[in-house]
């Protein structure tokens, strides 16, 4: 009797058939061909859809912290100081053409302004009030300042569809952290925001981004009594603290402040927290939106902070401890598959 070729039919699953002993050994070439074809054929039970974080129920073992059950939740955190604007406009910025962080869209009103120029027919520093190169009138023989005297700053406005915007001003010399009694003591990119018996000048963050070791709050600004979104320290306070404060007991943040998730990499601060909870829609532009114990994640609104625990779910039920990217050791957010 003729032999019969081998079997082309490859199998997914199961074992393979046992070889006759009396079977002549197949080529090499065609064993790789085959084992090639196996492996083709397996990557497409086993591919894994990685685009979209995966909502872990509780019955997945949530409640442990080992790395299997991490999920991609996105908080509102930001990289660096940022604390997710992504690029727009906080509101209470108003409306406007200028940039109160950068700058941008004020000129120089240097000449404008009578400043730096020798007046006509004046004295020196402290003279009387003369005609300055532009024209107007402005201080003969003050000292030459720089270019950049013009300010993008936050003002009030009329109306009933204002209650903010954005406009040049004269700027004045004041440093980040240095004193001030009104915007125009500081210089541009900075505002005057109460703290201790006057004021600081502290730097906007109308597009939510702040550089170095601080993150984006809402603040009220000496002067003109308006709330501004400026960057502040963080204060590195304890997620454990309970809130609010008993009686008697020592916590990281006091009075009407609770500590709350303002930075990447577990950054905290201590400020008075909002009222919305779980599922509730936020927009994560500055800290403050969600009540003590949350934080804001760009698609869930703001999610419970769970402590990790490897006996039990902390989440209610319907919800796990899930453990997102950048986040503080030790601690999750609950979620769920329910909306």
């Amino acid at each position: 009797m003729q032999e019969q070729p081998p079997s082309e039919t490859l199998r997914a699953s199961g074992p393979p058939a046992e070889r006759d002993a009396h079977e002549p050994t197949r080529p090499r070439a065609r064993a790789s061909t085959k084992l090639g074809a196996v492996l083709l054929i397996l990557s497409g039970f086993f591919q894994v859809d990685c685009s979209a974080p995966r909502a872990v129920d509780a019955d997945d073992g949530g409640g442990g912290t080992g790395g299997a059950n991490r999920t991609e939740v996105e908080i509102d955190l930001g990289p660096g100081g940022d604390s997710g604007q992504d690029g727009g406009v906080h509101p209470l910025c108003g409306k406007g053409t200028c940039d109160p962080g950068t700058n941008a869209g004020c000129k120089a009103l240097r000449n404008e302004m009578g400043f730096g120029g020798a007046g006509d027919d004046v004295q020196g520093l402290g003279g009387e009030m003369a005609v300055g190169q532009g024209g107007l009138l402005g201080w003969g023989g003050l000292p030459d300042v720089s270019e950049e005297v013009s300010a993008c700053r936050v003002v009030p406005c009329s109306g009933d569809d204002c209650e903010a915007k954005r406009r040049c001003e004269p700027a004045g010399r004041g440093k980040e952290l240095d004193p001030c009694f009104s915007p125009a003591d500081c210089a541009p990119g900075l505002t005057c925001i109460g703290e201790g018996s006057s004021g600081v000048c502290r730097a906007y963050c109308c597009d939510g981004r702040c550089s170095g070791d601080s993150y984006c709050e809402v603040r009220e600004q000496v002067g003109p009594e308006l709330e501004v979104p400026v960057c502040v320290p963080y204060s590195n306070c304890s997620l454990d603290d309970p809130y609010p404060c008993p009686p008697g007991s020592l916590c990281s943040c006091g009075g009407q402040r609770a500590c709350l998730l303002v930075g990447p990499r577990g950054r905290t601060a201590c400020l008075v927290p909002g009222e919305k909870k779980q599922g509730e829609a936020c927009t994560g532009a500055v800290a403050g939106e969600c009540a003590a114990g949350y934080v804001c994640a760009k698609t869930l609104g703001c999610v419970a902070i769970c402590r990790r625990s490897d006996t039990q779910n902390p989440c209610e039920p319907g919800f796990t401890c899930q453990v997102p990217a950048d986040f503080p050791d030790g601690f999750g957010v609950c979620v769920g598959t329910r909306t």
